[in-house]
């Protein structure tokens, strides 16, 4: 019983996880285009759509309770086995699905964090190449003729 509430919940998390990264990427590829380059932001939407998957399972599949199943004395095993009333199942089940989205929940406000960092240093250095064309046209240096130079320019500059 105990190896079919495991089983259960990695199928669980694994469905959720992998609901989760299909949405994360079709929804990061044009959001990333929209910033980054095509290539690099096609890539970095596969390997989301991957970490969401591991992140996922890793979070969500009860193997806690198959380790204290395993670990338990042979003669407390029964006990454990008559244990698992349907109410457990129902809470563990629900555990797996809250945790499997709190685990992608924190993966993505990390992830969010780390693609603000890169967008910031890639304006600032000199790797525009990572930077889509429309974000290189906004940080192209306008052509001296068309704007009187101020104090305010000559400090970008």
């Amino acid at each position: 019983m105990v190896l079919l509430l495991f089983v259960l919940s990695f199928s669980l998390a694994l469905g959720v996880a992998w609901g989760m990264g299909r949405i994360c990427r079709d929804v990061s590829e044009p959001f990333l285009c929209r910033f980054f380059a095509q290539h690099p932001s096609l890539l970095a939407a596969k390997y989301l759509q991957f970490i969401v998957i591991v992140v996922g399972v890793i979070s969500g599949a009860r193997i806690r309770l198959l380790e204290d199943y395993a670990g338990a004395p042979s003669w407390n095993q029964p006990e454990l086995s008559q244990q698992l009333t349907p109410e457990f199942w129902a809470v563990a089940l629900y555990h797996t699905f809250i945790d499997t989205l709190l685990g992608i929940l924190w993966l993505l406000v990390v992830l969010s964090f780390l693609t603000g960092m890169t967008y910031f240093f890639a304006r600032r250095s000199k790797m525009a190449r990572l930077l889509s064309e429309r974000e290189r046209e906004r940080i192209a240096p306008a052509e001296p003729s068309q704007h009187p130079a101020t104090p305010a320019r000559r400090m970008l500059e």
